[in-house]
Order: structure tokens, then C-alpha cells, then sequence
């Protein structure tokens, strides 16, 4: 038996726990069909549907009407939400909720499903992860990130640097996955500079700054060391992520 916390309030609060969770992990292709086959792209991640077993119980039948009343008032939004369950409270996903369903057994208990669905198929991390690594030669250096979880990670990579360097070139290079990103442009002693892989974009002292920006944002393979490789600058540079899971 377990419980859920959504929206930052953990249910068990309202008599409800968790009888039974499925979190299916989806794909899905679009075909063409030939007359004896037929061809596929690509797989796509789909939308997950985390559907939940529920009871819900209460000293009385008026405490069991409140408790359940109190339940839908959370429920009722119509945005992403974190969702924790307590079997897999190292994570959270960004879940919507889609439908309350069930009978009464008796006065005091209501038995049930509860269902959520994930636009977004991914699970987050609950506490976000990060490396600093002091970058000390300009021409070619590196970090080593050590990674969990077990999909890709779009990681946010923030370069102090510590001297004044014009129309220098700024590279990050994943050895891991050969993808690589170039900023052009003047760093001054204590310029900040943001390459957020999620958002696709690159901040300057937190403006955007994307005019001369070149190639694919570096991801970070998960479970396992990767090796990013540094040019253009020297400082320090700091990878913050939340390990993802199917």
C-alpha cells in the first residue's frame, strides 16, 4: 500500500492510498503500406497514461464524501502537475490529471482508478544533479559528468569566465554523442553564459544571445561518464540536470 503526492500534497491526507500502479512505457511509428509490407520511420516516444488502483476510506460516510470532494479540488486543474508515488519517490513526472472513477464498497469506503496522463512520457529526477569543473586551458580542456537514470538528459551547461577574450569561439563537444554547439562573440572577466539544451537556447548575462550560435545542443547519455570537451574560454563551467527515466 502506498500514496501519492500531487500538486505538493500527498493524498494519504484525504484516507486515499495506492492499491496498484501501471507506468507503461509507449512507442509508436507512422507507416506507409505497401501490397506485401509495409514501412516505418523512426519510432516516437508517445504520451504516457499512468493509471492508479485507489481506495479511498474514511471513519464515516460525511468524511468520506468531504475526503473525496477535497480530492477532486486538487485534481481539478488543467496544467501539468508534479506527480510522486511513494513506490518511486526518487521521481516525478509532469502529469495532468484525466479521470476519477469507481463505486462505493460501503458508506465509509469508495474503491477505484485514478488516471493521469503524461505529455511529456519522461520522469524527472526529485533532486537535480550538478558538476563543476574549472577550466584552465582555453585552446582544449574538458569536464567529466557522471550520469543516472535511463534516458537522454538535455542538461543547462553555465560558463563563468575568469578572463576578457574577443570574438572567441565557445565550444561544447560531447564525446559521448558527437553533438557539438559554438557561441562566437566577446567574454569579459565574470561574463555568464547559458547554453540550456531543453529550451534550445544561449543566454549572455541573461539576455539571449543566439545570433551566432552553431550546432546541436550537447545531451548527456545516461548511467554512465560523460566527457565534454571545452574551447574558447577558461573559468568555470557547471552542469546542472535531472537524471530522465522511461
Amino acid at each position: 500500500m502506498a500514496s501519492l503526492t500531487y500538486r505538493g500534497t500527498d493524498l494519504s491526507a484525504y484516507g486515499l492510498i495506492v492499491t496498484r500502479h501501471d507506468i507503461p512505457m509507449n512507442h509508436g511509428a507512422d507507416s506507409v503500406q505497401l501490397q506485401d509490407r509495409s514501412f516505418a520511420g523512426d519510432s516516437k516516444i508517445l504520451p504516457k497514461t499512468i493509471s492508479l488502483d485507489i481506495v479511498i476510506s474514511a471513519a464515516d460516510a460525511a468524511t468520506l464524501t468531504s475526503r473525496i470532494d477535497s480530492i477532486k479540488r486538487l485534481l481539478n486543474t488543467q496544467i501539468d502537475e508534479e506527480l510522486i508515488l511513494d513506490a518511486l519517490n526518487d521521481r516525478y513526472w509532469l502529469a495532468r490529471f484525466s479521470q476519477l472513477s469507481g463505486v462505493f464498497l460501503s458508506a465509509d469506503v469508495f474503491k477505484g482508478t485514478l488516471d493521469f496522463i503524461c505529455f511529456d512520457p519522461f520522469a524527472y529526477a526529485v533532486a537535480p544533479s550538478s558538476d563543476a569543473t574549472a577550466i584552465a586551458n582555453a585552446v582544449a580542456d574538458n569536464a567529466v559528468i557522471f550520469t543516472g537514470g535511463n534516458a537522454l538528459i538535455r542538461p543547462v551547461y553555465t560558463i563563468l569566465s575568469d578572463a576578457i577574450r574577443v570574438g572567441t569561439n565557445v565550444i561544447l563537444h560531447s564525446d559521448n554523442t558527437d553533438e557539438e554547439i559554438e557561441w562566437t562573440g566577446n567574454l569579459a572577466n565574470g561574463t555568464v553564459l547559458v547554453f540550456d539544451t531543453a529550451l534550445w537556447v544561449v543566454k549572455k548575462n541573461t539576455v539571449e544571445d543566439m545570433a551566432t550560435v552553431d550546432g546541436q545542443f550537447p545531451t548527456l547519455v545516461q548511467d554512465t561518464t560523460n566527457l565534454i570537451l571545452t574551447a574558447g574560454f577558461t573559468g568555470t563551467l557547471t552542469v546542472t540536470w535531472r537524471n530522465r527515466y522511461c
